[in-house]
């Protein structure tokens, strides 16, 4: 639902989320879109038809895998392949239904789609123009490949999606000068790197859908300790012995507002080791650091859409998020500013 002051529109250009055209007339403005293949409700974030093509683990009227946020999907029919060895990226085949990502072996979605292309004889030749030739090709490559697996005993020739996501961080560590010129004040070191939002599949590997830049520290006790976590939707008792929630769709705090002013969002993170609380993610658009949270540094629409997927993924579907922080040769500093562990990682 469009929010004051955090939407932009113009009369003289009809697309508009996701790249699909507007539809103002059945419920006003910025409330409702269409494709060629659904109609789409943006305060639903759902479809009005149900999906031809279910997923077993997303709802029958469910759109862009329920990630309107990060996923792009004008026409609300691509399924996209990626390697099952590496993540990357095979192709994309427009077929009927919700977006999906799908690991499948290279060998595989080579052979079926060049014959497709290829051959005139092939029963789904003509795939790249014809809806129901693709999702006979996306069918047939699958249940191929699936039955394949049951036979041989090979469960590495196909993965789908489970519906789950984490978030996995990669950097480095710096000094306070290098990270905001700053030569005294909190802890002399840093971490700076990516954080990478990243799709679970159901043979737990795992596929980075979009990165966001952080930093963490040096103020306060420094940056965000290594360590392994998950965040459900509910609250945290912290170190003080109170009771918390787990995730703010907007906060006045002043250290989390956007780029603009406007309020911020922040999501709450376990207690480390029992010994270091206050760990949280949250935007970083002032003074660069934090005193030991994430703070993501991002333009407003990034920021917007980020803090917009937490508050459905894990308020509204209530669903899990795994957190994979591991810096190497991160300092651990506790809440004393002490490193936790002696032999850095």
């Amino acid at each position: 639902m469009p929010m004051p002051g955090r939407q932009y529109t113009s009369e003289n250009y009809r697309f508009g989320f996701n790249g699909q055209e507007k539809d103002d007339e059945i419920a006003g403005q910025g409330n409702n879109y269409t494709a060629e293949f659904w109609q789409y409700d943006s305060c639903l974030g759902r479809r009005w038809n149900l999906d031809p093509k279910p997923n077993t683990s997303i709802s029958s009227y469910g759109v862009f895998a329920n990630n309107p946020i990060l996923f792009n999907d004008p026409f609300g029919d691509t399924t996209s392949y990626y390697n099952i060895k590496d993540g990357s990226l095979l192709g994309i085949i427009n077929n009927p239904g919700s977006m999906r990502n799908v690991k499948i072996t290279t060998e595989r979605y080579t052979v079926a789609t060049t014959a497709a292309t290829s051959d005139p004889e092939h029963q789904f030749y003509g795939y790249l123009g014809d809806q129901t030739k693709a999702q006979g090709l996306v069918n047939d490559m699958e249940w191929n490949a699936k039955r394949d697996e049951l036979i041989t005993g090979n469960n590495n020739l196909i993965a789908f999606e489970t519906g789950n996501y984490a978030l996995d961080f990669t950097g480095k560590v710096i000094t306070r000068e290098e990270l905001n010129g700053r030569t005294s004040g909190g802890q002399p070191l840093a971490t700076i790197g990516k954080m990478h939002l990243q799709t679970i599949f159901d043979d737990g590997s795992r596929l980075t859908v979009e990165s966001f830049n952080f930093s963490s520290g040096h103020f306060g006790n420094g940056p965000l300790p290594n360590y392994t976590s998950t965040v459900q939707n509910g609250y945290q008792v912290g170190l003080d012995g109170k009771a918390r929630p787990i995730w703010a769709l907007v906060t006045p705090e002043s250290g989390m507002r956007l780029n603009s002013g406007a309020l911020g969002w922040k999501l709450r993170l376990p207690v480390y080791r029992g010994i270091r609380g206050g760990l949280l993610i949250h935007p970083d658009c002032n003074t660069r650091g934090t005193a030991g949270c994430i703070g993501i540094r991002e333009n407003d629409a990034t920021l917007i859409k980020l803090g917009n997927f937490f508050d459905n993924y894990i308020r509204v579907q209530q669903r899990t998020l795994i957190i994979f922080h591991h810096i190497p040769n991160n300092p651990n500093y506790g809440n004393s500013g002490n490193g936790i562990n002696t032999g850095k990682e």
